[in-house]
């Protein structure tokens, strides 16, 4: 997967555009937060059902959950990985968080946790 080149002109706006769009997304900003909290690498499948599960409630189903692994493989991972997110590239099964995140104000207590997902609507 394609990552920004932080040494090409105008790398550090490209970076944070990247990064800006990357946490527009509610989805995007769920998986962060879940890749968060497991500190390893997760698998997709495991990866599709906590979103599938914590976006379309109690009654996700099979398709509820297929539906989210293809939006999280072909929509959501990629755009993660493009910003430096994420270490997933196409043809792997698991994901984790990339270490530039943890260096990003995403997950501390005085950021007012920028990557907040209570209440928000999967997109």
């Amino acid at each position: 997967m394609p990552t920004l080149d932080r040494s090409t002109e105008g790398g550090l706006e490209a970076e944070w555009e990247a990064v800006e769009h990357a946490l527009d997304s509610p989805a995007r900003r769920r998986v962060l937060s879940y890749l968060e909290q497991a500190r390893e690498p997760v698998d997709l499948d495991e990866l599709a059902e906590y979103v599938a599960k914590h976006t379309t409630g109690p009654e996700s189903n099979l398709w509820g959950v297929h539906d989210t692994y293809t939006e999280l493989r072909w929509v959501h991972l990629p755009e993660l990985a493009k910003a430096d997110l994420i270490a997933w590239e196409p043809d792997d099964d698991t994901v984790e968080l990339d270490a530039y995140a943890m260096d990003l104000p995403l997950f501390s207590p005085l950021s007012d946790r920028v990557v907040r997902t209570d209440g928000e609507q999967w997109h």
